[in-house]
């Protein structure tokens, strides 16, 4: 995926992977996770942050049926994006492509950067 990051104009050769925990949650407004293990993990071990999770996919896909003027913003998207689509959908998940090849990390990272274009382009300034 690092490799994904730099054909998609990203440095990534800081990052690191590691754990969410419950100071991560705690100190965010808003989660973006790929797939329902992320959002299970959090309502298993850490119900009370599971109003801040989303799936990237599910607040795209809510995004993307909102009207093109329509703005949302950060700190109210949790709370708009379940207005739209309150359950993830199948089509909301983003499969990690860890050991599954070159294609499959380009395929998942296209879709990490149109999803994430979506909230770029639906999102209002941050107040």
């Amino acid at each position: 995926m690092r490799l994904q990051a730099r054909v998609h104009g990203a440095d990534g050769e800081g990052h690191l992977a590691h754990q969410l925990t419950g100071r991560d949650l705690r100190g965010a407004g808003l989660v973006l996770g790929f797939g329902r293990e992320h959002l299970g993990w959090v309502a298993e071990c850490h119900p009370e942050y599971l109003g801040r999770v989303l799936l990237l996919g599910q607040a795209a896909r809510a995004l993307r049926q909102q009207p093109a003027r329509a703005l949302s913003r950060w700190r109210t998207l949790a709370d708009d994006v379940r207005a739209i689509a309150p359950e993830p959908s199948g089509t909301d998940e983003i499969e990690d492509p860890y050991g599954r090849g070159d294609a499959e990390a380009a395929r998942v990272a296209e879709r990490i950067c149109l999803d994430v274009d979506v909230l770029c382009a639906r999102l209002g300034e941050v107040a």
